[in-house]
């Protein structure tokens, strides 16, 4: 960090940049993970009803979708959201949904 009595040394620019890219790739990261994650836990509700929707205080207006331990025991067990074709149709969905966030294209 920067001071404001010092000058700046030399190579300070590119101590400055680098600390904003690290920045960006984190924040790309956090948003490609909620993204994949939501997608898969939401999909896989629907596909085979594992989770429920909670409200997470009473003055909310947002909802929460959560599973048990052991739903995710049964999704774990054998690899299962792997193998399983409801897992795949949930990987398949969240891969065009991190697609989506990217605004990436086809060519």
């Amino acid at each position: 960090m920067m001071l404001p009595v010092r000058k700046p040394a030399k190579g300070m620019a590119l101590v400055v940049a680098y600390q904003y890219v690290k920045r960006v790739f984190g924040h790309l990261n956090s948003s490609i993970s909620s993204v994949a994650v939501s997608t898969f836990v939401k999909r896989t509700h629907e596909l085979k009803g594992i989770g429920s929707w909670t409200i997470p205080s009473s003055s909310s207006t947002r909802r929460v979708l959560k599973q048990s331990p052991e739903e995710c025991q049964d999704l774990l067990r054998a690899d299962s959201f792997i193998k399983d074709a409801h897992g795949r149709i949930a990987m398949l969905d969240v891969l065009v949904n991190v697609i989506e966030e990217l605004d990436a294209t086809g060519i």
